[in-house]
């Protein structure tokens, strides 16, 4: 999308972040190095995209940095954090890793997750696009998307939600989706 002014970053702290304190300073300071190194203002638009882990850390990078995020899409996101460290028998030692303890670490996750933000009102009001398949084996769309989707409907917040029929954990998209997250991201730039 450069040919829209777009700058792409995937920012990489690990594969079980989960958007802690570190990962998120890391990616707050790789975004405030990269608005000095281009000369960008402070005004452009910063867009949180990503899918399961990453859209979950969309989610909460939108709701906790240090920078204005612009808007968020967010696929098959996790979205209720302690539940999701029940969900599966590989997650809460890769959330104890994040969280730098082997204790009870229910207040961390409380802290970060997006459904409980935006049940204390911690969303900013920005565009969302969630999107989750009804068939998604690795983070039940029931208790995820579904929930935070009304949470921030209650608070009034706009939000594009994609259940799409079929479709497993992050994909496979067809075209008229991902045409949709093009869309929604350059409607942002312009």
């Amino acid at each position: 999308m450069g040919q829209a002014g777009v700058l792409s970053v995937v920012p990489y702290q690990g594969p079980w972040g989960w958007m802690d304190p570190a990962t998120r300073a890391f990616t707050d300071e790789l975004v405030s190095g990269l608005l000095v190194r281009y000369a960008l203002e402070c005004s452009v638009p910063i867009i949180a995209i990503g899918g399961s882990m990453g859209g979950y850390s969309a989610l909460v990078y939108t709701a906790l940095s240090a920078h204005h995020v612009a808007a968020c899409a967010a696929n098959c996101p996790v979205c209720d954090l302690p539940f999701h460290y029940t969900e599966r028998p590989d997650l809460p030692r890769t959330m104890h890793q994040a969280f730098g303890s082997y204790g009870d670490i229910s207040v961390a996750l409380l802290a970060h997750s997006p459904l409980h933000l935006a049940g204390t009102g911690k969303m900013p009001a920005i565009p969302y696009l969630i999107i989750h398949g009804d068939q998604d084996t690795a983070v039940n769309k029931a208790a995820h998307s579904d929930k935070l989707v009304l949470a921030l409907r209650a608070q009034g917040l706009t939000v594009d939600y994609r259940e799409q029929v079929g479709m497993g954990h992050c994909g496979p998209f067809d075209w008229a989706l991902q045409r949709r997250m093009t869309e929604f991201v350059l409607e942002q730039v312009q």
